[in-house]
């Protein structure tokens, strides 16, 4: 599986956000580096960890700015990064209880569901955002 590589066509507009999501793209590909590390060593759980907490932070920005806004689609939105929160965590406690090594299936889903996110949902805000001078 490639690592995530990010590039002009991300950008979603806004710096802040534009730069979380590269902070994001490097903790999956911290994980994808470590594939072969046994699921319970402490770079693994660490950057799992890390990666949770810090898509958090990235989604309180991101919903703060849909409702300064009034986004129209912050509801939709809103609905996908609880969808994701809920994998996120599933993941992570299955990969800990039942996996000697982190799954490919969870790298898979990562990287899918990031780039999808950017290019098919996040970009869907840029005009608003811009509109309501957010950058």
């Amino acid at each position: 599986m490639d690592k995530l590589v990010w590039h002009s066509g991300l950008s979603v507009g806004v710096n802040q956000i534009d730069n979380q999501h590269k902070i994001i793209f490097k903790l999956i590909n911290k994980l994808m580096d470590n594939k072969g590390v046994f699921v319970g060593s402490e770079i693994i759980s660490d950057t799992l960890q890390e990666l949770r907490e810090y898509t958090e932070y990235h989604f309180e920005l991101e919903e703060k700015y849909m409702d300064a806004s009034s986004y129209i689609n912050r509801d939709e939105h809103k609905k996908r990064h609880r969808e994701f929160r809920k994998k996120i965590v599933e993941f992570c406690f299955d990969a800990v209880d039942h996996q000697h090594y982190v799954p490919e299936e969870i790298f898979r889903y990562l990287s899918e569901w990031w780039k999808n996110h950017i290019i098919s949902e996040d970009t869907q805000y840029m005009e608003t955002f811009a509109a309501h001078n957010i950058k």
